[in-house]
C-alpha cells in the first residue's frame, strides 16, 4: 500500500511472503517486470508511468528509472516522489502511458501546421500535417453527453468515444479546396472499464 503524503523511490509488485495474494507472490510478476524494463530501456532509460486507484478514480504520474529483483521482491524504481493519493495493495494498477500533446501552429505559416510533442519532449516537436486551420476534440460519454473539455476530475470509465475533427484548406492553381476529416476513437483499456 502507498499512503497519500508518503514519499518513495519504489513501487513494489510482489514479494516472497507465502500469505501474499497469488498474483503478488514473488516470481508471478517476472514477465510484467521484464516488459516494464524493456519499454524503459528502449525509450532512453526512463519512462512515464501512471499509478491509478480504480476505487477512487484518482491517479498520478511517476518517472520509472529502473527495476528491483532481490530474489524475494520484485518492484519498479521511480524518481523520488511524494504521493498525493492512496493506492491499495491489491486494488491499484501501474500503466505505461505515452502522452501526445497536439498544437495547431498558425504562425509563421498561416496555412496551419499540426505538431505533436511526445512525453513532454518540447525540444523535439514533430510536424505531422500542413494546411490545417482548426482542430476540435469532443468526448462522448456513455449517457450520450458530448464534452469539449475533459480533465482529471472526469471519469475515464464513462468515455464512449473520442471524436477528432481536422479542418483545412489548400489553394492550388487558383482553386481553394476546403475539407474536414472526422475520426472517432473508442478507448478500450482498464481505465475505461
Amino acid at each position: 500500500s502507498i499512503a497519500a503524503g508518503s514519499s518513495s523511490t519504489t513501487i513494489l509488485m510482489s514479494n516472497a511472503d507465502p500469505a501474499a495474494t497469488p498474483a503478488c507472490v514473488y516470481g508471478s510478476q517476472a514477465a510484467t517486470l521484464a516488459a516494464f524494463q524493456t519499454y524503459r530501456t528502449e525509450n532512453g532509460g526512463t519512462a512515464k508511468l501512471y499509478l491509478y486507484n480504480p476505487n477512487t478514480g484518482l491517479g498520478e504520474y511517476v518517472e520509472h528509472t529502473g527495476e528491483i529483483d532481490t530474489g524475494t521482491t520484485l518492484g519498479l524504481e521511480i524518481s523520488s516522489h511524494s504521493f498525493t493519493n492512496d493506492y491499495g495493495q491489491e486494488t491499484s494498477a501501474v500503466y505505461v502511458l505515452q502522452e501526445w500533446h497536439y498544437t495547431l501552429e498558425l504562425s509563421p505559416d498561416p496555412s496551419g501546421i499540426l505538431t505533436v510533442v511526445e512525453n513532454e519532449d518540447d525540444a523535439n516537436p514533430l510536424r505531422v500535417m500542413y494546411g490545417i486551420q482548426d482542430i476540435q476534440i469532443e468526448v462522448e460519454l456513455e449517457d450520450g453527453t458530448v464534452q469539449s473539455t475533459f480533465g482529471a476530475g472526469d471519469l475515464w470509465s464513462q468515455i464512449a468515444a473520442v471524436q477528432v475533427t481536422l479542418s483545412g484548406s489548400e489553394t492550388v492553381k487558383g482553386t481553394t479546396v476546403t475539407n474536414s476529416l472526422v475520426s472517432r476513437f473508442y478507448p478500450r483499456n482498464v481505465l475505461s472499464l
